[in-house]
């Protein structure tokens, strides 16, 4: 299959049309996992030996280890937060086109652009989006942090005007910038009931770093 077709798949391997009119197959997509997860060289997690052999099983690479024969495989491993399972192409570009969209990307558009059923597309989305929910749980934020409202909501003939729309969501907003506060660096958004000092002291002792002097 060359670079011009259409995405699909052939027998012995998935291929899905990438990033950038780029093409994606499977080996490609398990370097980089291993590299994210094995930046310097593989560890085992038993032993913490480097010396390995690999072997397929059930269409997983598994590494082996050759002290302690320990196996192993990079959708079990522990030291970040999991991603979806590298299987195929389609759940590593899942990964890109959740994490790069500039607003929520649907289930339903996920299935349109890896051809994949909607099951399928929900499931890695929600995959994806638990990920990054537990890396962000335990973010710090920490030098120069600004803190703004913010309302989400929809418009109806009937509801009221202003804050106190029963049809809107308050956020709190809490930014990150550097010095010259030109560049915001990371934010936390928190929905509250109202906002109160009790919202904004709450907001305070969760995801803001304590200032240590």
């Amino acid at each position: 299959m060359g670079h011009g077709d259409e995405q699909g798949a052939v027998p012995g391997g998935s291929v899905v049309a990438g990033v950038h009119g780029e093409v994606w197959f499977e080996a490609q997509c398990r370097k980089s996992l291993f590299s994210a997860r094995c930046p310097k060289v593989f560890r085992c997690p038993a032993c913490a030996g480097s010396a390995h052999s690999t072997f397929k099983r059930d269409g997983q690479i598994y590494y082996q280890c050759t002290d302690c024969r320990h196996q192993d495989h990079l959708a079990r491993r522990h030291d970040v937060p999991k991603p979806p399972s590298c299987r195929s192409p389609s759940e590593f570009l899942a990964l890109h086109l959740v994490t790069s969209a500039k607003t929520n990307l649907s289930a339903l558009e996920l299935k349109r652009q890896l051809g994949v059923c909607y099951r399928t597309a929900w499931r890695l989305k929600h995959k994806v989006m638990h990920a990054m929910t537990e890396r962000e749980e335990s973010r710090k934020l920490n030098g120069l942090v600004q803190i703004d409202d913010a309302y989400l909501g929809v418009s109806a003939p009937a509801a009221r005007l202003g804050r106190g729309s029963e049809n809107k969501q308050a956020f709190l907003v809490a930014v990150e910038t550097d010095t010259d506060l030109e560049r915001p660096r990371c934010a936390v958004i928190e929905p509250v009931r109202a906002f109160s000092n009790d919202s904004i002291s709450d907001l305070g002792r969760a995801p803001i770093a304590a200032k240590r002097r």
